[in-house]
């Protein structure tokens, strides 16, 4: 479960979210998911196949760990902090009761063993990566009675680029960024 620090490079996290959106399309159409991005996007220093193995678990994690009930609905939001920017992927989904947020970042740690699958590593990866670029990451509740989780990144510099607002994925999709 080690992540090495690879080379800093300027990340784009909008297009990197979306190439993880595009790869989830069918899986989260499926469920009829909701996917909702908004917020404000610099660009990153960390490793674009980090950043994306972080989306990629986090919303992961959104769908499994959503029960069987319809209506799942993601809320990505990116937030500039400083020299940071501040990531929350929050779902509606079954929460994680407080005494339990801290443990889930520890490795093979599984609250509900039950029919979800899933080796426990997921959240100890994502903590691992944020680790290595100087971030942190957490869980807060939300108010639709799932998990939000945070996670802070630098910011490159103060190079901005000009972004849709809307990105089409190829399956016709669209989502707010």
């Amino acid at each position: 479960v080690g992540a090495q620090r690879e080379a800093v490079e300027a990340v784009d996290p909008a297009l990197v979210l979306n190439e993880v959106l595009k790869a989830r399309a069918g899986e989260l159409e499926r469920r009829r998911a909701q996917v909702q991005v908004s917020g404000e996007f610099p660009m990153v220093a960390c490793h674009q196949a980090y950043l994306r193995q972080v989306f990629d678990n986090l919303l992961s994690n959104a769908v499994k760990f959503s029960g069987d009930r319809p209506g799942l609905a993601i809320n990505v939001v990116a937030e500039r902090k400083g020299d940071r920017v501040r990531f929350s992927v929050a779902d509606n989904g079954l929460g994680i009761p407080a005494p339990q947020r801290a443990r889930v970042f520890d490795p093979f740690v599984r609250l509900n063993p039950g029919p979800v699958h899933g080796s426990g590593i997921g959240l100890t990866i994502v903590r691992r990566i944020v680790d290595l670029y100087g971030g942190q990451v957490w869980i807060d509740a939300n108010a639709q009675g799932g998990c939000t989780v945070v996670f802070t990144i630098p910011v490159l510099g103060d190079f901005t680029k000009e972004r849709p607002s809307v990105v089409e994925l190829e399956d016709g999709l669209n989502r707010s960024i």
